[in-house]
């Protein structure tokens, strides 16, 4: 063997080998990556994201970080991911509040289109309006005639003003011609929760798996499933549309972002890893036990799908003069 074909052998053996692949440029992701959560640890949004990091684990293994970065109605968290380097190693859980947060005040600094490349929109679940089981109701009817009965005298809590939980309360108030039951925000859906089982507010309206260890164990009483259909995991709660409130179909749903500019060879890596890990059938059984949907939507059609939700929000938001100063 002369000394060209000795050089045409090592050329061919350092370009296939495990080391020219780390030479010659490694595919994404090469390292742990981020999700940032703008809201409390144990709520949807971040059971969201968790499943969506142990997906990410299992196809690259890579390790991916949930980190909530808690504040000012979400903002901390959006700010942050938004101002990111857009590599593909600090994504954000995204959600409803997204979505709203740009109609909410003329000096908000988000916008859910414009600042992040979206990857996908991957579960959804309708939300349930909770009670505390001492209130003397046990249908969504005694309920309202409650209410109506006695204005101004009961409350309800959200997470933040502005939150999915917040603007869902609004929503139904006027679907159903107009209630006066007082807002009270809290920091966290979580926090909302201690109160209601207290007794310190009376109602609360968030999605499914948040609220449904406390229905089991009996802390608070169902009387209402957001949406078209029940929930299979709560087949005993009746849904908006049989209870004559089919305009109230309110799904709750949580994605992925990142920061605009982020390659669109990311954004499509991340969104295959995504759809077939919560397509996969022990997810789907799992998500369906905790009352999620798989939805598993592209690219291009999340990115639909954050517009509809923008113009949606900012209509309830105008109607009911909301603002966040």
């Amino acid at each position: 063997m002369n000394r060209r074909d000795l050089f045409k052998l090592a050329s061919c053996t350092i370009l296939t080998s495990p080391l020219s692949k780390l030479s010659w440029g490694q595919s994404y992701p090469s390292r742990p990556i981020t999700i940032v959560v703008p809201f409390t640890a144990g709520g949807s949004i971040d059971l969201g994201a968790r499943i969506m990091a142990e997906q990410i684990t299992k196809a690259t293994e890579q390790s991916v970080l949930v980190d909530n970065k808690v504040g000012a109605n979400g903002l901390i968290g959006w700010g942050f991911v938004a101002k990111a380097k857009p590599d593909g190693y600090t994504l954000l859980s995204t959600d409803t509040s997204l979505t709203i947060a740009q109609s909410l005040s003329k000096n908000n600094s988000i916008d859910a289109i414009n600042q992040f490349s979206h990857i996908i929109t991957a579960i959804s679940v309708p939300n349930v309006l909770v009670v505390n089981p001492n209130l003397p109701v046990k249908t969504i009817q005694e309920f309202i005639a409650l209410i109506k009965a006695n204005p101004g005298k009961y409350f309800y809590g959200s997470g933040g003003v502005g939150t999915n939980n917040h603007l869902s309360v609004e929503l139904f108030k006027d679907v159903v011609g107009g209630l006066e039951i007082d807002h009270i925000a809290y920091k966290g859906a979580s926090a909302v929760q201690q109160d209601l089982i207290a007794g310190r507010v009376q109602a609360f309206m968030g999605p499914a798996p948040t609220v449904a260890q406390q229905i089991k164990s009996g802390q608070l009483r169902a009387l209402l499933v957001t949406g078209d259909k029940r929930v299979s995991s709560m087949p005993e709660i009746p849904c908006a549309s049989e209870s004559g409130l089919a305009q109230l179909n309110i799904k709750f749903w949580v994605g992925l972002a990142a920061p605009t500019g982020t390659s669109i060879e990311n954004i499509n890596r991340l969104n295959s890893i995504l759809i077939n890990g919560l397509r996969s059938a022990n997810v789907q059984q799992k998500l369906t036990e905790m009352g999620f949907e798989v939805v598993a939507k592209s690219p291009s059609d999340t990115s639909r799908f954050i517009k509809e939700e923008v113009d949606r929000w900012a209509g309830v938001v105008k109607s009911r003069n909301i603002l966040l100063e």
